[in-house]
């Protein structure tokens, strides 16, 4: 019989309703420095992450510990389900970058496709074309895209490599038969992995609807791990003294 997790999933909702709001995230982007932008957070509940680190401001910290507590919440909901264990699962397989990611794709696969739920299944083949696709834009010839690429994603290596040199708006056309038209459409690069990161999060959000199953718990640790990420890169660009107009247009989509 399906594990329904209700309990996880009652209290993974209950998260739900404290992940930033739209408003939080805003102000933190449009914050007159760092110190301004990584104050907003006080106001929220990462206030009891904050003195747990071992210098003021350690916004690389504050990213660990809370990826820490998310995986020992969620495998905790979970009770150890083996696709929530991949998901954490990302370890050092090798040296080379590439190896990791394609090591951990490789099981994360696997496991997904015992899974029986199409959600989480998909969830893996747009994670694995994001990453190709992202490979594709830094990639600096054919040849080191080709040793980054991971299969098991929708879009074959034959059009990922078919596309390199290509702008990004042929590169969208190209992609019109793809679930991914029109959802990603743009000529800025920063903006190309932005929307494929919402166009995940976005296919997800119909498990904020489901009342058993492992796909809401799924549902939220997207959530949260992408909440993290943009605080980070907010942080990041603060320190760097990026235009708040540009740290704006770059921020990624709210689950709440």
């Amino acid at each position: 019989m399906k594990n329904s997790y209700q309990y996880g999933i009652g209290r993974a909702r209950s998260l739900e309703a404290h992940l930033l709001t739209s408003q939080q995230i805003e102000r933190m982007a449009g914050a007159e420095g760092f110190e301004a932008a990584f104050t907003v957070l006080t106001e929220t509940p990462y206030a009891e992450t904050l003195p747990k680190l071992k210098q003021a401001f350690d916004f690389e910290e504050l990213y660990q510990l809370e990826m820490i507590a998310l995986e020992k919440l969620l495998l905790n909901l979970s009770l150890n389900n083996p696709v929530m264990v991949a998901i954490f699962e990302k370890r050092e397989y090798a040296t080379n970058p590439f190896a990791v990611d394609q090591h951990y794709f490789a099981n994360l696969q696997k496991v997904c496709a015992v899974s029986q739920s199409p959600l989480i299944q998909n969830f893996v083949k747009h994670k694995i074309d994001a990453i190709n696709l992202k490979s594709l834009l830094r990639s600096r010839d054919k040849e080191e895209l080709k040793a980054a690429f991971i299969t098991g994603g929708l879009l074959d290596l034959e059009l990922i490599t078919a596309l390199f040199g290509k702008g990004l708006e042929e590169i969208a056309s190209r992609l019109s038969f793809s679930p991914y038209f029109p959802a990603i459409k743009t000529t800025s690069p920063h903006l190309f992995e932005r929307q494929l990161d919402d166009f995940i999060l976005n296919q997800f959000k119909r498990a904020k609807y489901l009342a058993s199953g492992l796909e809401p718990l799924v549902g939220f640790y997207l959530a949260k791990e992408l909440e993290l990420k943009t605080i980070r890169f907010i942080l990041i660009c603060k320190k760097n003294h990026v235009k708040n107009k540009e740290i704006g247009e770059r921020v990624r989509f709210s689950y709440a």
